[in-house]
């Protein structure tokens, strides 16, 4: 299984979550880190989140499900990254209002959110590999 970082899967999703929530940051009221952006964030990293890690787990030999649960919350973890790197830059353009809180609650929220779909992800793609024997 290939790094993380060096997954086509998990390229291609923090490349939809990064274009989607800079978009999204600039209507009203989503720049920079706050409960509207971690809103717009929880909405899209989960699902995101779950289907970069079922496209990586469900490719090549079967890892072990230790490793499954590792590749699930480093990918929640990784495009949690992305979404709060999305918040910071549209907060360096409008300004920030509160800068700790809202990465607080953006931890708080969509980060453990992003984990828990990448764990969804793990689990997911073990079904997938029980039914489908390819």
């Amino acid at each position: 299984m290939a790094p993380v970082l060096r997954s086509r899967a998990q390229q291609v999703a923090a490349g939809v979550v990064f274009a989607a929530l800079l978009a999204v940051g600039f209507l009203p009221l989503f720049g920079g880190p706050g409960y509207e952006h971690s809103l717009a964030s929880g909405a899209l990293l989960p699902y995101a989140a779950a289907i970069a890690t079922v496209l990586d787990l469900t490719r090549g030999p079967p890892p072990s499900p230790l490793s499954c649960v590792r590749r699930g919350l480093a990918s929640g973890l990784l495009l949690s990254g992305v979404a709060l790197l999305t918040a910071y830059l549209q907060g360096l353009r409008v300004g920030f209002c509160d800068l700790q809180g809202g990465t607080i609650l953006f931890v708080l929220t969509a980060g453990f959110g992003a984990c828990l779909g990448g764990l969804w992800g793990a689990v997911a793609a073990e079904i997938v590999r029980s039914i489908c024997t390819c």
